[in-house]
């Protein structure tokens, strides 16, 4: 992770030195966008983010068009170790912008002190090497930190439940379009610098080709064009020698072409140039370049180096991808009463296979059938009014329903084999005003029913009320805990979780969770946590020591259960019909996954038989598998967090090394004169030289 989080710096600062900020945030931004958008399109595409463009643009312009902006124009006079240091204050700044917006959990000395000590480490071990051209690169610097600290703000704040890779892509692409017209007029006029390519000779030698036994001159003297061709730098000592000596022969032992290198004539018949000068025509066709090459290896080789780093790299970002989703076992049954209906409360009863739904239009409990993977509807047992909560006691085969309004209990028969199965047995009445939620505890026999004054305890076997716990404002969902023999329950309007004693009736602690709203409750007793559904956000309570920690993973919700035999919660999240959502925790509070649902999906049940969660849709009952949302491994989750880094830098570094190898071959080409050119001035000159010589001993030629 730290050289994963290093290199960039060090790249940016190179890359700098030949490319202008711009458009060096421009190749950054269009190529990872090129990586991610697939991605994002295949889990929700523009559909994730609709009606939340305005904070993505703010994201994508605090957490990318700024800070690389600024990044890149300061390291063009600052070092990269600098760079990385003062970007390593961004954990500083971002605990001053959670403290105001009202998270003070950051504000702990022991927080403080850890980031100071981390700051001081990083300082060690790049070095202070503080050397800037002017202070406007350290204010460039300053701006990169505040900006990277508020891009996290503002996606944990408003855009929670869109994926990552959705809000990443749409950012990069964002800003990939907003830089192409500046990158456009600062793009490069020239290619950038890189090393020349390692070579035996020039490639432009022309007098080396040269065949002695066409080209060989009278003593006495040597034309300046061929006496300028015929010599050449020494590769070693650089002292001008003639062609042919060690230092350009290729097979000479001192030759740079001898050993693991083949060098030889580029242009020119494989038996050299005694070869071509047996040809009819004694002067090659195209011209000749001296080169060295290495061996030429097995093409599926190279292939295989080339394409098989991409390929491992994109499976590793669909193999992390398919891990953390459970999106693909969303199935909907459809049923037509259910999707007409609107729902409260959602219990399943694993002795019976059986889905319960607080069906207030029908003013009903529906009962469907999971016995089988595909739920089926069985039937609706009419109530006295809308009912409200259920809570079902598996031992003695009862259903209570709270009948809302009417401030009663309704008991149903579940037994399959009694006569008055699924029928309302007896009706028994708790409140003069409303009775809401409510919780069964198996182990006391007692149901717990939430009002506007407080908890009323009723003993199910009399059917009596045995104690009222009074509180201080109307309450929302009770719970009661095996582990303590206490009580809890959520007040909204003090934005607390209350403790109650049901012994004494009286509240022996209250736990404040500010700004939450706290509607539904769900505690896991072997761990003594409970998670309750805030309004816009998921607060997770240890009961024994008060520690709390909100989570936007999930927007808020409505009401939570918990499956002691999974060890999961599962969180319903009704909102638009774009941000519901039914998210999975681990009974520790970690959260797992969530899938998209419906604006009815106020409650969701867990059926252990099966592995399925059930929560009412538009268009039925939808279910999927939690099990499926369980992280992969740590070692898995390494290696496809390294792919997805892999994938957009084996790209990036594959377009410049296929266009650098294309300027090579383009700029290999000899310029002006060509070696055949050459050649006739040569054979031209030596003609001349003969027509002289021969002039010299037999006289000029007199015309008849």
């Amino acid at each position: 992770m730290c050289v994963i989080w290093g290199i960039p710096y060090l790249f940016i600062r190179v890359a700098v030195g030949e490319l202008s900020p711009p458009t060096l945030v421009f190749f950054r931004t269009s190529l990872a966008a090129l990586v991610l958008l697939p991605f994002a399109l295949s889990r929700g595409g523009l559909g994730a983010v609709r009606g939340k463009w305005v904070p993505l643009l703010f994201f994508a312009a605090f957490e990318v068009a700024l800070p690389w902006l600024l990044l890149s124009s300061a390291e063009q006079h600052i070092s990269s170790a600098l760079a990385g240091l003062l970007i390593s204050a961004v954990p500083l700044v971002s605990v001053v912008i959670a403290t105001a917006l009202g998270n003070r959990e950051h504000l702990r000395l022991a927080t403080l002190s850890g980031l100071l000590v981390g700051l001081v480490g990083v300082a060690l071990i790049v070095g202070f090497d503080i050397r800037a051209s002017d202070p406007i690169s350290l204010l460039e610097m300053a701006g990169v930190v505040v900006g990277y600290a508020v891009g996290p703000a503002i996606l944990a704040r408003y855009l929670t439940g869109v994926p990552s890779v959705t809000v990443n892509g749409l950012a990069l692409a964002i800003c990939a379009i907003v830089y192409a017209p500046v990158a456009a007029l600062h793009w490069p006029q020239t290619m950038p610098s890189l090393p020349p390519p390692v070579l035996c000779a020039d490639r432009r030698d022309r007098a080396g080709a040269l065949d002695g036994d066409h080209l060989r001159q009278p003593r006495g003297g040597r034309g300046p064009r061929r006496d300028r061709a015929a010599r050449e730098l020494h590769p070693r000592h650089g002292r001008r020698v003639r062609a042919g000596a060690p230092g350009l022969d290729p097979v000479h032992p001192e030759s740079p072409g001898a050993g693991s290198r083949r060098c030889r004539w580029r242009g020119a018949p494989r038996g050299g140039t005694a070869a071509a000068g047996r040809l009819a025509e004694p002067y090659f066709a195209r011209p000749r370049r001296f080169v060295c090459m290495k061996p030429a290896g097995s093409l599926l080789a190279a292939l295989g180096q080339a394409i098989v780093p991409l390929v491992a790299a994109a499976g590793g970002v669909l193999l992390l991808s398919g891990c953390t989703s459970c999106q693909s076992t969303v199935r909907t049954a459809a049923m037509p009463v259910i999707a007409a209906g609107s729902f409260d409360a959602v219990e399943a009863d694993p002795t019976t296979n059986r889905l319960y739904l607080a069906d207030q239009t029908a003013k009903g409990v529906d009962v469907v059938d999971i016995s089988a993977p595909t739920p089926r509807f069985v039937s609706t047992i009419a109530m006295a009014a809308a009912p409200s909560g259920l809570a079902i006691a598996p031992q003695s085969h009862r259903l209570f329903a709270s009948l809302g309004s009417d401030g009663g209990v309704a008991v149903v028969d579940t037994e399959p084999r009694s006569s008055n199965w699924m029928q309302v047995i007896s009706t028994f009445k708790v409140d003069a005003a409303v009775a809401d939620l409510i919780d069964y505890s198996e182990q006391t026999k007692n149901l717990y029913v939430g009002t506007e004054a407080g908890v009323i305890v009723v003993d199910t076997t009399t059917e009596r009320v045995v104690r009222r716990l009074t509180t201080s404002a109307p309450v929302e969902q009770p719970r009661y805990d095996a582990a303590d023999g206490m009580v809890y329950v959520t007040v909204p309007a003090t934005d607390s979780l209350v403790q109650l004693n049901p012994g004494t009736g009286l509240v022996t602690r209250t736990y404040v969770i500010s700004k939450c709203h706290p509607s539904g409750l769900a505690i896991n007793p072997s761990r003594q946590v409970a998670l309750l559904a805030c309004g816009g956000s998921i607060a997770l309570v240890n009961l024994e020591s008060g520690a709390q920690e909100v989570t936007r993973v999930v927007q808020g919700g409505d009401l939570i259960t918990y499956d002691s035999t999974a060890d999961r919660f599962v969180v319903a999240s009704p909102h638009d019909t774009q941000d519901s959502a039914v998210g999975v925790f681990a009974g520790d509070g970690s959260f797992i996954g969530s899938v998209p649902a419906t604006p009815m999906a106020h409650g969701a049940a867990f059926d252990g038989a099966h592995g399925l969660v059930y929560a009412p849709s538009t268009a039925g009952l939808m279910s999927f598998a939690p099990a499926a949302c369980a992280p992969p491994p740590d070692w898995l989750k390494f290696l496809g967090g390294l792919s997805i880094f892999a994938v957009p830098f084996l790209v990036l570094a594959s377009i410049p090394v296929l266009y650098v190898r294309w300027r090579t071959r383009q700029r290999a080409r000899p310029a002006g004169q060509t070696f055949r050119d050459l050649q006739d001035e040569d054979l031209e000159h030596e003609r001349e030289r003969m027509r002289a010589l021969e002039d010299a001993i037999y006289g000029p030629q007199v015309a008849d």
